[in-house]
């Protein structure tokens, strides 16, 4: 396998056009394989019984997860699947291998506070921000802060925003910040940064609807564009200082900084993404009939398509948004019904 790796490595490289996956996968090389032994035998003495109790004594001596053992497993399955394909292997073994689950270590869940901003938390953040755009009117970074909280993006989608993806209230999710990795001939990877036409997954196209409120911070992000000398075209990206794009690192840093300010531990935008935002932040309620199935749906999206594998918190947090709705609709039913425009 060691003198296989190269070869599969870059085989699977043209199945991605992620460079930061890449990155990970060589990671996963340095941390288990180069010094294990197993990548110096002939893949064809592989029996099913050496691979299980080599996958066995990884997870007990690192003491790995389901995931972290996963992760770690890509490349000797992979790779031994690719000897298949090249008609050097008749089978994988390792694709037999059964794990007792008993044997990874169990990911404790964090409580709910932690994985995403409180209420009161999101009312000081917002202070915070607002406060800071008041006394530096030019840094619309602060703004990005207020933004999301109604809209709930990833970071790397929020900076990538142009002004052409915001058209009559609604916004058109296209692209993400992404960091690129290349490697170089002694085997390290420089990184850099770079927008790509595309989304964390296909599911991340989208359109949002733009509540009145939040349209007034893109109207003050505009104006704060135009007073610095930024052109805002259509190809002209929304978020800016200093002659750059804003990164999501900065955003980030806002933050972090502002967790610090309130006292409370250091959470990042991806936190606030996971707010279930209030139904005005996607739709216009009217009096009609039908809010409370069409709000399920909707909870539903957000939680599963929104964003995939999200902390129990996030459906705790849809409970609440449903509850609420619910004990309305069943409290005006002879009199109010509400319907939900997109």
């Amino acid at each position: 396998m060691r003198m296989l790796y190269p070869e599969w490595f870059a085989y699977k490289w043209q199945d991605t056009n992620n460079s930061g996956y890449m990155n990970h996968i060589d990671g996963e090389w340095k941390r288990h394989y180069e010094h294990d032994p197993i990548v110096d035998r002939p893949a064809v003495e592989l029996t099913t019984l050496e691979l299980k109790n080599w996958a066995r004594n990884k997870i007990i001596t690192g003491k790995l997860t389901k995931k972290q053992y996963y992760n770690m497993a890509i490349i000797i399955r992979q790779s031994l699947e690719y000897l298949v394909e090249l008609g050097e292997l008749p089978s994988n073994h390792f694709a037999e291998l059964k794990i007792n689950s008993s044997l990874f270590t169990p990911v404790i869940p964090k409580e709910g506070e932690q994985e995403v901003f409180t209420e009161a938390e999101e009312k000081k953040l917002k202070e915070l921000s607002a406060a800071e755009f008041g006394e530096h009117p030019n840094r619309t970074a602060a703004l990005v802060v207020l933004i999301n909280f109604s809209l709930g993006l990833r970071v790397g989608e929020l900076v990538a925003l142009k002004w052409k993806d915001l058209k009559d209230s609604y916004l058109h999710i296209r692209r993400m910040e992404q960091k690129q990795y290349e490697q170089l001939e002694n085997g390290k990877w420089k990184k850099h940064l770079e927008v790509v036409e595309h989304t964390k997954s296909d599911a991340g196209y989208r359109t949002l609807y733009v509540v009145s409120s939040a349209m007034e911070l893109f109207d003050k992000v505009k104006e704060a564009n135009l007073r610095n000398g930024y052109t805002c075209e259509a190809e002209d990206y929304i978020f800016m200082y200093c002659k750059h794009r804003i990164t999501a690192n900065s955003i980030d840093s806002h933050f972090e900084r502002y967790c610090k300010q309130i006292g409370i531990s250091k959470k990042d935008n991806h936190k606030a993404s996971l707010r279930v935002p209030d139904i005005p932040a996607y739709y216009d309620i009217h009096l009609h009939h039908g809010v409370y199935d069409k709000y399920l749906r909707f909870l539903t999206e957000f939680s599963r398509a929104w964003h995939s594998n999200p902390p129990s918190d996030v459906f705790g947090s849809c409970n609440k948004h449903l509850d609420r709705y619910q004990s309305a609709a069943e409290a005006n039913a002879s009199q109010i019904h509400y319907d939900v425009v997109r």
